[in-house]
Order: C-alpha cells, then sequence, then structure tokens
C-alpha cells in the first residue's frame, strides 16, 4: 500500500503477505540507491505525507528491503503540516531483507506521528528506527517486544 499526500482513513483492514517491487536507479538523483528508500521498496505500507489514519489494523508477514533500504511492515515519511496516526494497530511478523527497520519513521519538523495502543513484535531484520529532522513521535500504551535486528540483512 502507497499512500503519497491527501487525506486517507483505513479502519479494520489487514495488509499480508506483500512483497515490495525492485527499485529501480535514479540516475538524477545522486543518493545512492542503498541509502535511499523507494515507495516502492517496502512490503506493507508506505506513507509519503498526507493525513493519514490506520485504526484497527493488522500489518503482518510482509517483506521489504529489495535492493533499496526500506521496511518490511511500515515506513513513514513527512513534513510540515502532515500527519500519521495509529490507533489499536498490531505491526508483526515482517521481514526487512536489507537491513532496515520494520517500523521506518522519520520527517521534518511539523511532521506528528503518533502510535496509540499498538503492538509492534516478532519483525526480523529490524524493529524499530526513528530518524531525526525534528518531527514530533508519540507511543502511547504501545508494546514495542521481541523484535530480531539483524544489520547484515542475512
Amino acid at each position: 500500500v502507497i499512500i503519497q499526500g491527501g487525506s486517507v482513513s483505513v479502519n479494520n483492514c489487514e495488509i499480508y503477505s506483500n512483497a515490495p517491487a525492485y527499485c529501480e536507479p535514479d540516475l538524477q538523483n545522486p543518493i545512492p540507491i542503498l541509502r535511499r528508500i523507494c515507495p516502492s521498496s517496502v512490503g506493507g505500507v508506505s506513507i509519503w505525507g498526507g493525513s493519514v489514519s490506520f485504526n484497527d489494523c493488522n500489518i503482518y508477514s510482509n517483506a521489504g528491503g529489495n535492493a533499496g533500504g526500506g521496511a518490511g511492515g511500515v515506513a513513514i515519511r513527512g513534513g510540515l503540516g502532515d500527519t500519521a496516526t495509529f490507533n489499536n494497530c498490531k505491526i508483526y511478523s515482517n521481514q526487512e531483507i536489507n537491513g532496515g527497520a520494520n517500523l521506518d519513521i522519520s520527517g521534518g519538523t511539523g511532521f506528528d506521528v503518533y502510535f496509540s495502543n499498538c503492538e509492534i513484535y516478532s519483525n526480523s531484520g529490524g524493529g524499530l528506527s526513528i530518524g531525526m529532522g525534528g518531527a514530533d513521535f508519540t507511543f502511547n500504551n504501545c508494546d514495542i517486544y521481541s523484535n530480531a535486528v539483524d544489520w547484515e540483512g542475512d
């Protein structure tokens, strides 16, 4: 699932058993492909700005990474005025195959990310990664456990 802006609400859903498409190199972009995250290198959910909410959803058994970094479960990017909210969601049993995280979040000042009553567990290849950039992150009553980190991507 790739969300690129707009106002999106996803309720009572199951997102599972997905794999990313290959992320082609961008010859005009000087950032090496292994250092940038392409929207298509995420197995589960890729959010690139907007006002997005997931409520009562399960995101599981997805695989991500595929030569471009990314995330097995969820990747969230945003900037000024963007929000991403997850309520009563589970992110579990996802696999990051290129040394990233299964929940990968980063953004600039004015970007707000909220997780409430969520569980993030039993992911392999990486658990949770929160990048710098001035965004505000809130985890309220969440459980994050049993995630295996593998920096080699094996």
